[in-house]
């Protein structure tokens, strides 16, 4: 009894304990260099910002990278370059990872107040942890990756809910994080269905319309005023004609938590059929933020099923990936935690019990499995000393001209660049 009567308290400790010791690993590792799509998304993007007008910035931050609209993404860039002087990537590493706490506390906070932080440990293992592997050193990949989880919750969490009458601030915040999610990457924009979505179910038609019409203000935006995107169909038509691809990348995305196909294929399917429990028994009614959440999760894995297919369903398990599934996974915990506590019954107690060791067993797994898997090759990472691009030729001019502007120093690269 004195040690149930504790728990809480324990918990806290313990989840602030590793969160301290998960944070100092990625600062040691957040190292101020170039990768991949940081030469040109971000690099070269710096290169010519400092040398445009004040509409030609605007252009730069709102053109297109590859499908994905990444403003928020260069608008971070131009903040640390603004603040030390020099393309910070060590900077953007660490916003994204503050943002992606943010995004864990929000959950942990949450539940909480509604399971007397029973689920403390596991959500901060969960979260915390290295199975986003690359996102801890690859700015281009962490940071619209964090940010994009953390404004479609907000905007679910702010938009999907009754408290408008009361506090109707709240809704235009949400509106902001629709803004903010749509101009973070191409899949951002898929949060303004799942919230139609719930204003249709819930006959919330102001606020339907009001979604229309900032959709439309998007759309005119992003085709009319600035350089529309890459707007070809020939990658969906493609999808379409390999289902079965499509299908496997998507059990994949929603499964990837730990480091081999099978599990995260038998996660996937399991995040699947609870969700479309959750769905046949109204859990949208009882837990709107939470379900709408899952199902926005869902919604960018098939997104990105249709648009990476062709590289394999085995693309689906790549580490930037798993941002998602870990907030997938984490909304199903909670909805159905709060189901199971809802439930007064001698069975639903049972029940809570045989889903606290599961809980408990797949956070700690995963966790466990990630340092296992990942912390040697993070660790590796952070100390190369040599071009991680496909066109290293290109690498190196964009790394020349930053050395002549002075926005980035590119000593780390000089006497050890590929010839």
């Amino acid at each position: 009894m004195n040690f149930m009567a504790s728990f809480p308290r324990l918990a806290r400790v313990t989840a602030i304990g590793y969160a301290i010791v998960w944070a100092s690993f990625v600062v040691i590792n957040a190292a101020n260099m170039p990768l991949m799509d940081d030469y040109d998304a971000i690099l070269q993007f710096l290169n010519k910002f400092t040398d445009a007008d004040a509409w030609g910035r605007a252009q730069l931050l709102m053109a297109t990278h590859n499908e994905h609209r990444i403003a928020t993404t260069r608008a971070a860039a131009v903040a640390g370059y603004l603040l030390s002087g020099t393309a910070n990537f060590t900077w953007l590493i660490l916003v994204g990872t503050g943002l992606w706490m943010g995004l864990a506390w929000c959950f942990i906070r949450d539940t909480g107040r509604n399971a007397r932080n029973e689920l403390t440990i596991p959500f901060t293992a969960l979260f915390l942890n290295l199975r986003y592997a690359t996102l801890v050193n690859w700015a281009m990949a962490g940071l619209p990756q964090y940010m994009q989880a953390l404004f479609g919750f907000l905007s679910v969490a702010l938009l999907c809910t009754t408290d408008d009458q009361r506090r109707p601030w709240k809704t235009w915040i949400g509106y902001t994080m629709v803004y903010l999610s749509v101009f973070t990457s191409g899949a951002g924009i898929l949060v303004v269905p799942v919230i139609g979505l719930y204003c249709l179910l819930t006959g919330h038609y102001r606020r339907l319309a009001i979604v229309a019409a900032h959709t439309a203000f998007i759309l005119v935006l992003t085709t009319a005023v600035f350089v529309p995107g890459d707007r070809s169909t020939t990658s969906l038509t493609l999808a379409l004609s390999s289902p079965l691809v499509v299908a496997e990348f998507l059990l994949n995305f929603c499964g990837n938590l730990l480091p081999a196909r099978l599990p995260c294929q038998i996660l996937g399917l399991a995040s699947l059929a609870l969700m479309a429990y959750a769905a046949l028994n109204r859990f949208y009614q009882r837990y709107p933020v939470y379900f709408y959440t899952a199902g926005l999760q869902i919604l960018i894995g098939l997104a990105a099923a249709m648009a990476r297919f062709q590289f394999g369903a085995d693309y689906g398990l790549e580490s930037k990936y798993s941002v998602y599934a870990i907030v997938l996974w984490a909304a199903l915990l909670t909805m159905f935690w709060r189901h199971l506590r809802d439930q007064a019954t001698q069975a639903s107690r049972g029940a809570q019990q045989v889903a606290l060791i599961a809980t408990y067993t797949l956070c700690l797994s995963v966790c466990a499995c990630s340092w296992a898997y990942n912390k040697t090759s993070i660790e590796n990472l952070a100390r190369v000393h040599w071009i991680v691009y496909p066109q290293p030729d290109t690498a190196r001019e964009i790394l020349q001209v930053s050395q002549d502007k002075r926005i980035y120093d590119s000593t780390r690269f000089i006497h050890d660049l590929p010839k």
